[in-house]
């Protein structure tokens, strides 16, 4: 067998002039990274310049994916760039069914239309320490349930314990009813989801939210993030600016969390990731 190939690991906006910026400030010219990148691979001090009979393999360090402000590369780009990652069948198959599931509950509960709230509660042990707590999140979202007036819900959620006690406290305290995925699947249905990885159940939690009326979550979850912005598309189909955190919003969504740093508060998500 041959040799594994070579990898040049590169970090985009070291290769601009920074000119002593914030080292964690994001890639704002973006706009000249192929001229620069391509001045890089011709520079022989960083390797042979590739040609097509000896190429080379260039591998983005992490952290690319919130470097770049996507609305810089325009709306059409920033909207559809990260519908190329397609979910797998098997799961976007069962997220369906369990949204109808969901529906079918909300309506026999009495919501109109099927209508009900999506909830991301994010306490699960790798959560990073500054992030909001359960009473922080709890609160939060039991006072947009009561403000908006639901009375059944959908709750995502990695820690059962903390969920138990988040359903108890819907019935006291807004007298709402809250499921999981765990509760809304049967028989081969829910085999099918217990034989999936904690992060392929996700993606089940990802559909079903996506399909909710309205949406609670936290920041700075890239979860809950991704999916308020995602649901931002619903509104114009384009995502055209950045969405205004610590604000209502656009009516889709609520993100409970601290935004008054950007770089603390890991703001630069809702400007460098693709919905």
């Amino acid at each position: 067998a041959g040799e594994s190939p070579k990898i040049n690991n590169i970090t985009p906006k070291d290769l601009g002039n920074r000119d002593g910026c914030d080292p964690g400030d994001q890639n704002r010219h973006t706009d000249r990274f192929g001229q620069s990148f391509r001045r890089w691979l011709k520079n022989e001090k960083h390797g042979h310049p590739p040609t097509k009979e000896k190429p080379r393999l260039i591998r983005f360090n992490w952290g690319v994916l919130f470097d770049w402000q996507i609305y810089r590369d325009g709306p059409e780009m920033a909207a559809t760039f990260g519908g190329i990652l397609k979910l797998n069948d098997k799961f976007l198959r069962l997220g369906k069914k369990t949204l109808e599931k969901m529906h079918a509950f909300a309506r026999a509960d009495g919501a109109k239309d099927g209508a009900f709230l999506g909830i991301h509660l994010r306490t699960e042990s790798d959560a990073l320490g500054f992030w909001p707590h359960y009473d922080t999140q709890s609160e939060a979202y039991l006072k947009q349930a009561q403000k908006r007036g639901y009375q059944t819900a959908y709750l995502a959620t990695g820690n059962m314990t903390e969920a138990d006690k988040f359903v108890d406290a819907a019935v006291e305290m807004a007298q709402m009813r809250v499921v999981t995925k765990m509760d809304l699947l049967s028989d081969d249905d829910l085999d099918e989801l217990e034989s999936f990885s904690w992060d392929q159940q996700g993606l089940i939690d990802y559909v079903v939210l996506l399909g909710s009326e309205f949406f609670v979550g936290v920041q700075p979850s890239s979860f809950s993030v991704h999916l308020a912005m995602k649901r931002h598309l619903k509104t114009g189909g384009l995502y055209t600016r950045p969405y205004k955190t610590g604000t209502d919003g656009d009516g889709l969504s609520h993100i409970v969390g601290k935004f008054e740093r950007y770089w603390g508060g890991w703001l630069f998500l809702w400007d460098g990731m693709w919905p």
